[in-house]
């Protein structure tokens, strides 16, 4: 049995499963702490349903059968399906939404995991297929050959005492475990999904704090404090984001986002809140968090360090959810490419590693501003994207190239033409190293992934090169249309995406250092 379910799960690739013995260290443990597993049971896979990677959530796949755990949103009867009763259940798996159903009353949410709830599903049933042993061929009964007697000889007749066959003996049935009792949700209703795809999107990368819970992995308890506080303004399922800022985690000064607004009540303050329509500018003075230059929010719980980083993500995703408003509004779908979400979501870790890296470990502000510079960095990406999806094109590997000049450019673009930003010769010195290490990787990751993007990584390089080192913006213009040579329709769309988002990204920049 183990030898099959571990050649099953060795020969399914996805994104999101983690298969021995490559499971990593940290989810494996979070794992046999979190799921209910015996000490004695083997992990063979995990998929991992947090944002963060953390695989507090999720399901495994052992030598004991399948153990999960599920957020708070996703009901099932139990936790545990040993693998004969997994053989055993013929009906009922089926997906729905970001829920897979396992059968008898089973249910995993998958809401955080990067694996598709398809995909597990058809894992599943090529399980099911190869656990199914082939009935063994009834034999028939051949009765031991009779000797014959001699000719005119009498037949001998042995009489011989005739026992009866043995009765079966019918061992005791084991006493049945009592069924786990099914728990209800929290909370009538659901989350939307595509909210959840963009605030997963924007959440994994940042480093938040520990006192920051994103969807669908927050505690009821704040959630239920929250909903109090509001008085029922705020619905619990349209809570993507709290910001608990008690010490004692009670939640009883918060921020909170939705996808319509963000929220805030603080000590000795009413609850206020801004409509993300509304919302022109986001920045931090210290602990204090300004929207649209009002004090909005002092977090005393959080250091000065997670209020920069909660306030680069918040700004994604105020321009995340606002673009989303507005594509609703005409009809359009929500669309960061999901081949480039990926890439940048497995890089954004490293682009800040290489910079700091580089830097002397005696430089605190240095590396708050290698990862504030980050953050807008990465988050121009969805700026130029609201400009491109019209425009994208079908290759992926063009479609990425794309993307990585329009981002490039849109930000060299930001920089010179603020003498404010380019007066600072350490911003120019971060900014050249942030921007080549993110060209680097994303050239490593698509790599491996067997796209081959053409022009090369140089060509990007030299193109960042050509406009930074330039006399001027005019000269930085001229010197790129000699690196990118003929222009083609992308790259020409993408020229006109930086340009058309510099001001936005130069605000970000301002606004964030």
């Amino acid at each position: 049995m183990e030898k099959k379910v571990l050649g099953v799960l060795q020969n399914f690739h996805s994104v999101g499963l983690y298969v021995a013995p490559d499971i990593p260290r940290k989810k494996a443990d979070n794992a046999a702490a979190s799921y209910g597993m015996p000490s004695s049971a083997k992990v063979f896979a995990i998929v991992d349903s947090t944002v963060f990677g953390s695989a507090k959530n999720g399901l495994a796949f052992t030598s004991h059968g399948l153990f999960w755990k599920n957020d708070w949103t996703t009901t099932s009867a139990k936790t545990h399906m040993p693998w004969e009763e997994f053989k055993a259940t013929t009906q009922g798996r089926a997906t729905k939404g970001s829920e897979l159903f396992l059968g008898n009353g089973c249910a995993f949410g998958m809401a955080g995991s990067s694996m598709k709830p398809e995909a597990l599903l058809q894992l599943l049933e090529k399980l099911a297929e190869q656990l199914q042993e082939p009935a063994e061929p009834v034999g028939h009964a051949v009765e031991a050959p009779i000797g014959q007697p001699a000719a005119g000889q009498a037949p001998v007749v042995r009489e011989e005492p005739v026992s009866a066959p043995p009765a079966a003996v019918i061992p005791p049935r084991p006493p049945q475990p009592e069924p786990e009792p099914i728990r209800k949700p929290a909370f009538e209703g659901s989350y939307q999904q595509d909210q959840l795809q963009i605030l997963n999107a924007v959440a994994k990368r940042h480093r938040l704090s520990h006192q920051i819970q994103v969807a669908p992995s927050i505690k009821v308890y704040k959630v239920e404090k929250v909903i109090e506080i509001s008085a029922g303004q705020i619905k619990p399922y349209d809570i993507l984001m709290i910001v608990d800022n008690t010490f004692l985690q009670t939640a009883k000064d918060f921020l909170v986002v939705t996808a319509q607004a963000v929220w805030a009540k603080g000590t000795l303050r009413k609850l206020e809140q801004f409509p993300i329509s509304e919302i022109r500018s986001i920045r931090c003075e210290a602990k204090n968090l300004y929207i649209n230059d009002y004090d909005f929010q002092y977090f005393d719980q959080l250091s000065e360090n997670e209020v920069l980083v909660m306030t680069n993500m918040l700004k994604e995703l105020v321009v995340a959810l606002g673009n989303q408003q507005q594509r609703s509004v005409g009809g359009g779908e929500q669309q960061l490419p999901h081949l480039l979400d990926n890439v940048l979501s497995a890089i954004y870790d490293d682009v800040i590693n290489d910079a700091v890296s580089r830097m002397r470990l005696d430089n605190p502000q240095g590396r708050e501003l290698i990862t504030a510079l980050t953050d807008c960095c990465f988050a121009t990406f969805l700026l130029v994207s609201a400009r491109l999806q019209e425009h994208q094109s079908s290759d992926r590997a063009e479609m990425l190239g794309q993307y990585l000049l329009a981002q490039t450019l849109a930000t060299v673009f930001a920089l010179r033409s603020s003498d404010e930003l380019w007066s600072s010769l350490e911003l120019q010195v971060a900014y050249m190293m942030i921007q080549g290490r993110l060209i680097y990787r994303v050239f490593g990751q698509t790599e491996r992934a067997g796209i081959d993007m053409y022009p090369g990584q140089e060509c990007y390089v030299q193109a960042l090169r050509s406009v930074m080192e330039a006399g001027s913006l005019d000269d930085g213009l001229d010197a790129l249309r000699d690196v990118l040579g003929e222009i083609t329709r992308a790259n020409q769309k993408a020229i006109e995406a930086a340009f058309e988002c510099a001001d936005q990204v130069q605000e970000m920049f301002i606004e964030g250092l």
